[in-house]
């Protein structure tokens, strides 16, 4: 296991290089400048052109990405256009909001899609089967940015349930509990997507399992529904789930970007939405960095996960 971790993290590195690599120039040969947004109409041209030199931005993208890139080796992310602050304190600020909207997100995601999406192959063609399909394919269609404000209207507006967006109450106790509350609407409105995928997903395997003969076996040998549905079906479901799981973690940090901006979540999609409109080019850089490191980590828990779940499978 030792030796297959460190072949996987060896051949990250450059996988992480290309992405940084593309990024870079993507960003570089995009049109307009970040000087646009520091100048002073007072400026003159000389000056403008200083401000261009001290930024390191009158040399080509190819220097400056190597530059950065060193840079980076030594730990330092740079420091931001705009601000002039360390890029790694305004990650820092952004990265535990983000973190409890994901992981919250993950989590309800599977709690629900899971037994849900048992429930529905157990009781194919059924009224709960129909239901649960409704909601996944709405769950699908439904853009981000739409039910979210939709979310606000019915939820925040009229019923007055949950706030508008933010994470906490200003001037508010605090605490928590404050934290939760404002948490539950854009939780749920990033889950909803993979929800709805996920239930069919797991419907779609567990169909598939219980019609194989050892399902059959274990009826006949007398287990109790649980213990087949559970204990055999299920485990057996979840093999081809996990490969969703390690999908699913991309498109719930794409999904954040959207999500933050429509409720005002403090978090690192809100951050890259700021960085891009003001072309804050070593906040981006280390944004996506992150993002791509993020992905990474979680293709890796797919395949660890795979070995929990398969007794049979197994790493060198």
């Amino acid at each position: 296991m030792l030796r297959y971790l460190v072949r996987r993290l060896l051949v990250a590195l450059p996988v992480l290089l290309g992405v940084t690599l593309l990024s870079y120039a993507i960003i570089s040969l995009a049109p307009g400048d970040p000087v646009d947004l520091l100048i002073d109409p007072n400026m003159s041209a000389h000056d403008i052109e200083q401000m261009r030199i001290r930024l390191g931005l009158d040399k080509p993208w190819p220097v400056r990405y190597a530059k950065w890139l060193g840079e980076l080796a030594r730990g330092n992310l740079g420091y931001s256009y705009l601000t002039g602050r360390p890029v790694a304190e305004r990650i820092a600020e952004r990265v535990g909001p983000t973190l409890s909207l994901t992981l919250s997100a993950f989590l309800l995601t599977y709690l629900v899609a899971i037994p849900v999406g048992v429930i529905a192959a157990t009781r194919q063609y059924s009224w709960i089967d129909y239901l649960t399909s409704f909601f996944a394919l709405a769950g699908n269609s439904i853009p981000t940015f739409f039910l979210g404000l939709a979310m606000i209207y019915v939820f925040s507006l009229k019923l007055d349930l949950f706030p508008t967006g933010g994470s906490a109450t200003l001037g508010g106790p605090g605490g928590w509990l404050d934290r939760l509350h404002h948490l539950v609407l854009p939780a749920v409105v990033l889950s909803t997507t993979g929800m709805g995928r996920t239930m069919r997903f797991v419907r779609s395997a567990m169909l598939e399992v219980t019609r194989q003969d050892f399902i059959r076996t274990a009826w006949a040998k007398g287990l109790s529904r649980r213990a087949v549905i559970y204990k055999h079906a299920l485990r057996n479901a979840l093999i081809p789930v996990v490969t969703l799981l390690g999908l699913e973690l991309p498109t719930l940090i794409g999904g954040a970007v959207i999500t933050e901006s429509v409720f005002g979540w403090p978090g690192m999609g809100r951050l890259t939405i700021e960085a891009i409109s003001q072309r804050d080019y070593p906040v981006i850089m280390a944004l996506n960095l992150l993002t791509a490191l993020m992905v990474l980590a979680g293709q890796l828990l797919t395949d660890l996960l795979y070995a929990l779940v398969d007794p049979r499978i197994r790493y060198s």
